[in-house]
């Protein structure tokens, strides 16, 4: 059996990397209580945790708009489809959905990798 690697080179040499937490206080309503985050750069990887209720979310280049795999506090996991975290099509914005992702009393954290 072959072993593939897979090994990128990013051409400006520069490894974009953004973290941040999330609160209750970057809640936009008028936009259906979602939080975008602005990047700068087009992500590959974008981890959403929930650190109070053990959820993770994760989206990889090349899923769709609104997918992402969700993993629970028991291990479980699936592939959803509702929007809850979305990266744009030009990949430079995210937008979470603050609700059930996030209530006024969680932990929230994020990071980016492009």
């Amino acid at each position: 059996m072959a072993i593939t690697k897979n090994t990128q080179f990013n051409m400006s040499g520069i490894a974009h990397r953004a973290n941040g937490t999330l609160s209750a206080a970057d809640v936009d309503v008028d936009f259906g209580d979602t939080i975008t985050k602005v990047l700068g750069f087009a992500p590959k990887y974008i981890r959403v945790v929930n650190v109070t209720d053990k959820v993770i979310h994760e989206w990889f280049e090349g899923m769709e708009v609104g997918d992402y795999i969700e993993e629970l506090a028991a291990g479980d996991k699936t592939l959803e489809t509702d929007d809850l975290l979305a990266v744009t099509a030009d990949g430079f914005v995210i937008t979470v959905a603050a609700n059930p992702t996030m209530t006024d009393n969680d932990l929230t954290v994020w990071e980016a990798f492009g």
